[in-house]
């Protein structure tokens, strides 16, 4: 199908010798719109409206303003600078053509005119600038839809799109230069960074999901791959991210796994969180360690106060609990008044003074309604080959013996020390 004159492309002729610009309509006419400019200033003024050339075919010898001069404010404005130029001079001076690239001319065509040459450059370019434009059109897109970011190796941020600003809050010049943990969320698990190092380190792509943390605090997960940016030797110069924004998917899974009323992890995330640490455990050779508690007298605080008034003593001990465990471990409620935490990288030791921490902050927490109320705690830390379901119960006899001797203690499960604390 042919193409009407509007949708041809458009060829701004500048010349101020007449026979140059006839013979230029009429070889370039059956195939392009023709623009016509007698003179620098005339062409600067046919730039001015919103019918641009898709390419200039611009004279380098005119009386007023030269074709260097017009080509030079061309090139120093951003609206129009991506049109390309085509010298047209009757000079064969290396020089005068060295000068002309070195402003930004894409192509020479000397006088007089070989009408196949012309053709042909003017095709050349007109195709090359469509692709470009193409190019710079889906660039745009993916700029404006797809959240990506780059780095050097360091992780210094250099390139930010316009959608990575958009969900992350911050300006592109807030970002550039900045090192990428500037999103890093508090929540991420430091293993998981590491783990990503490690891999890209290896000169591997790295896929997995993060959380991060807007410009206000407020925060957003990804599905992130990210691959290295070589050089043509394979040299890693830096990496590129791509991204996918999953936090409405991430709201739907967090409904399916928080404690509507504690907000914490609920017994089918605790399971699953479980499965998880005991294959790392074991892969890795690290000691794994469960704390479980429950609130001392907690169905005297429902006989006297009410149910409302229990649930507010679960909520306030879920905050307790949330702020004095440390960002690895994993605290959950494991049913009615008992609450479990699991804690990675964590030995016997270890465990028992953390349980001692979460004790003593819980004795000293002033209850709304209620006052003071304690907890009874049981600890232990995974043995080889054993199940999860033998650990819980061990820890869950534990605590059974923690409410024999007196409540408001931590005693370690039986197949670790049978040394008790009593507080």
């Amino acid at each position: 199908m042919c193409e009407s004159k509007e949708e041809r492309a458009k060829v701004l002729i500048v010349d101020d010798e007449k026979l140059n610009l006839d013979l230029l309509t009429h070889l370039l006419s059956p195939y392009y719109r023709i623009l016509l400019a007698k003179n620098g200033q005339q062409a600067l003024q046919r730039l001015e409206s919103s019918c641009l050339p898709d390419i200039i075919l611009l004279d380098i010898t005119m009386p007023g303003m030269n074709g260097y001069e017009v080509c030079q404010q061309v090139k120093s404005n951003p609206r129009i600078k991506d049109i390309p130029i085509i010298f047209i001079t009757a000079s064969t001076s290396e020089q005068h053509e060295t000068k002309g690239f070195a402003m930004g001319g894409v192509d020479y065509i000397t006088k007089p005119y070989n009408p196949v040459i012309v053709l042909a450059r003017v095709k050349t370019h007109i195709e090359m600038k469509k692709r470009g434009d193409l190019l710079a059109h889906y660039v745009k897109m993916v700029d404006k839809h797809i959240i990506i970011s780059s780095t050097d190796c360091a992780g210094v941020i250099t390139y930010a799109s316009d959608a990575f600003c958009n969900i992350s809050g911050y300006t592109r010049e807030e970002l550039l230069g900045q090192p990428h943990s500037i999103i890093r969320h508090p929540d991420m698990p430091k293993a998981t960074f590491q783990a990503m190092w490690d891999t890209l380190l290896k000169g591997e792509n790295w896929h997995g999901e993060i959380k991060n943390r807007k410009r206000n605090g407020d925060h957003y997960w990804v599905d992130a791959h990210i691959e290295a940016n070589r050089t043509s030797d394979g040299t890693i110069v830096g990496y590129t991210a791509i991204r996918q924004n999953i936090t409405d998917k991430k709201r739907i899974e967090e409904l399916s796994v928080t404690d509507r009323l504690t907000q914490l992890y609920n017994r089918l995330r605790l399971d699953e969180a479980f499965r998880c640490e005991v294959a790392r455990s074991r892969r890795y050779g690290h000691p794994l360690s469960v704390i479980l508690f429950d609130v001392d007298h907690f169905k005297s605080v429902n006989d006297t106060h009410g149910h409302q008034v229990g649930d507010q003593v679960l909520i306030h001990m879920a905050q307790v609990l949330k702020s004095n465990v440390r960002q690895s471990d994993i605290p959950g409620r494991w049913g009615g008044e008992e609450f479990l935490v699991i804690c990675p990288e964590t030995d016997e030791s270890g465990v028992f003074s953390l349980a001692e921490k979460l004790r003593q902050a819980i004795a000293a927490y002033d209850f709304p309604t209620v006052g003071h109320k304690t907890s009874s705690f049981g600890v232990g830390t995974i043995q080889p080959e054993e199940t999860i379901n033998g650990l819980v119960h061990r820890v869950d006899v534990a605590l059974y013996q923690a409410k024999k001797k007196g409540r408001n203690r931590v005693e370690r499960s039986a197949s670790t020390s049978d040394h008790s604390r009593q507080t």
